[in-house]
This record gives structure tokens, sequence and C-alpha cells, in this order.
């Protein structure tokens, strides 16, 4: 591919898009409980609600972000009473995390909003061949990998 045949294109409107989605992520939204929440703290809801127990290493490995930023959000969402932490009689060295029950009504309003949000983008996607999918799946993980080489420095 070169200039002529969209290169560039493809690169700006990709760069849109991220852009946009960082737009987006800067906005809090109502999942169904008292406050409004950002995506990082929903996201980390919806986690620790999938795994419930979960340690902040783990934790920080399935969201992919650093370890030092998790007790700050934990303390965060803790203080909104939507999660709580605990210590096993296993180890009590390690410190584990569940949602408490506001905590799992803002995790069923995040899967709410998902699937009304989503209703869109599944239309579209059903008119998709398997080759479309399988090149826009083609296309998204070297994204990933560029995204990683980026990252790396």
């Amino acid at each position: 591919m070169n200039e002529k045949n969209g290169y560039f294109e493809l690169g700006d409107l990709f760069y849109r898009v991220i852009s946009k989605y960082m737009a987006s992520e800067r906005i809090p939204k109502d999942f169904g409980v008292k406050q409004k929440l950002y995506p990082s703290e929903i996201h980390m809801i919806h986690a620790i609600g999938k795994n419930s127990g979960i340690n902040v290493t783990d934790l920080a490995a399935y969201l992919g972000i650093t370890k030092g930023a998790v007790p700050k959000m934990v303390s965060k969402l803790k203080a909104k009473r939507l999660v709580e932490s605990f210590r096993s009689s296993e180890n009590r060295k390690e410190v584990y995390l569940r949602l408490t029950d506001e905590g799992r009504k803002a995790q069923r309003g995040y899967l709410q909003y998902h699937r009304d949000r989503n209703a869109y983008l599944k239309k579209f996607y059903n008119k998709l061949s398997g080759d479309d999918v399988e090149l826009i799946k083609k296309v998204l993980n070297e994204m990933e990998r560029f995204a990683d080489r980026i990252l790396e420095g």
C-alpha cells in the first residue's frame, strides 16, 4: 500500500478513532449506582466481579496496568463502597478484592450498558463474512503488536 491508495488515509482514520476513544475514557457514565463512574473505574469493577477474590498483582496483569495503579483505584472504589478488600486465612499477607452489593449493581449496569451500546455494532458485524472478520482480527492484532513496540520504546 502506498500514499496514493490510502496508506495515510488509513493512518489518519485510525488516529481519529483512537483520539475519540481516549476522549470517551475521560467521561464518567451512569451505571445505575449513586455516582457516575469513569471507564477506568467500571473496568476495574467488572474485572473484580469476574474474578472475585483476585489479588492486586493478578488484577494489574488482567487489566494490563501497573501494579502501582491498582491500589490507588481500589482506594477510590472502596471510598465509593463498590469494592472491599479482605485477607484469606491461608495467606494473611496477600490482599484480595471483591465487589460489594453496590459494586455488583454497578457491574450489572455496565453489562447492560454494553448490551445497549453494542446493538449497533452487532448489526454491522452480522453483515460481515467470515473472511471480513478474519481480516479485521488480523489488522487489529497487528495494530496491537505495533502499539506494544511503541510502548517498549
